[in-house]
């Protein structure tokens, strides 16, 4: 992470050091006023210390949205696969079947797929992706 800018040009540039730590006690759940003291001892004012913990927490919300961002596209993107794969498995079957039980497996197979792939859009547009 890189040093933020600050909009006061009065107070100094904050040290990545303090994210760090900042970083580092928010993941053993200290409390903010608890990380606030540890800052100050470590040299930054109260104002740097307390915009340190509220900058951490933010981008922590920013990562945490991130990977949530890229697990739900990558399920929508596996499903789509599966779906395509039974597809094409259905018109496989149905075109290589020969009894009435293989082209009616191969027509279930290609419904159920279409109707699967439709439904991943569905999610894929109700959850803004």
């Amino acid at each position: 992470m890189l040093k933020k800018k600050r909009k006061n040009k009065n107070m100094a540039a904050i040290p990545q050091s303090a994210y760090d730590v900042a970083r580092v006690m928010r993941a053993r759940y200290e409390s903010e006023p608890v990380i606030v003291d540890v800052l100050i001892n470590r040299g930054l004012s109260e104002g740097e210390a307390r915009f340190v913990v509220y900058d951490s927490v933010l981008v922590e919300k920013r990562e945490k949205n991130r990977f949530y961002a890229k697990v739900r596209q990558d399920r929508h993107v596996r499903f789509a696969l599966y779906s395509t794969v039974m597809l094409v498995a259905g018109v496989i079957i149905m075109l290589l079947a020969t009894g009435p039980y293989g082209e009616l497996l191969g027509k279930a197979m290609i419904i159920i797929a279409v109707l699967s792939i439709i439904s991943n859009g569905i999610m894929w547009v109700f959850e803004g992706i």
